[in-house]
C-alpha cells in the first residue's frame, strides 16, 4: 500500500501511479480497493495481460514519431548514398 501526505497528496498519488506503471516496471497501482483512504493506493504485482497492454499503448503512442524517424533516416542514406557518389 502506498499512501501520499502533503499540501498536495493529490498530485503526489497521480506520480505514484504513473512511475509505477511504466511499461518497463511490473506494478499496477489501484485507488478503488475496499478499505483504502482517499489517499491511499494499492500496489500489487501486474499481471501478463496487464504489461502487454502497457506495451501496446506505448508503442501506439511512439507510432508517429518512430515513422518520422525513420523517415529522416532513410532521406539521410540517400542524400549520403548521392554524395558518395561524386568521390
Amino acid at each position: 500500500m502506498a499512501g501520499a501526505y502533503g499540501p498536495d497528496w493529490v498530485m503526489t498519488r497521480a506520480e505514484i501511479r504513473n512511475r509505477l506503471e511504466q511499461p518497463y516496471i511490473r506494478y499496477t497501482v489501484t485507488d478503488d480497493a475496499p478499505g483504502l483512504a482517499d489517499h491511499e493506493q494499492l500496489v500489487r504485482w501486474a499481471t501478463g495481460e496487464e504489461l502487454q497492454a502497457r506495451r501496446r499503448a506505448a508503442a501506439t503512442r511512439q507510432a508517429p514519431l518512430v515513422a518520422q524517424l525513420r523517415r529522416q533516416q532513410s532521406e539521410q542514406d540517400a542524400q549520403d548514398a548521392g554524395q558518395s557518389a561524386l568521390f
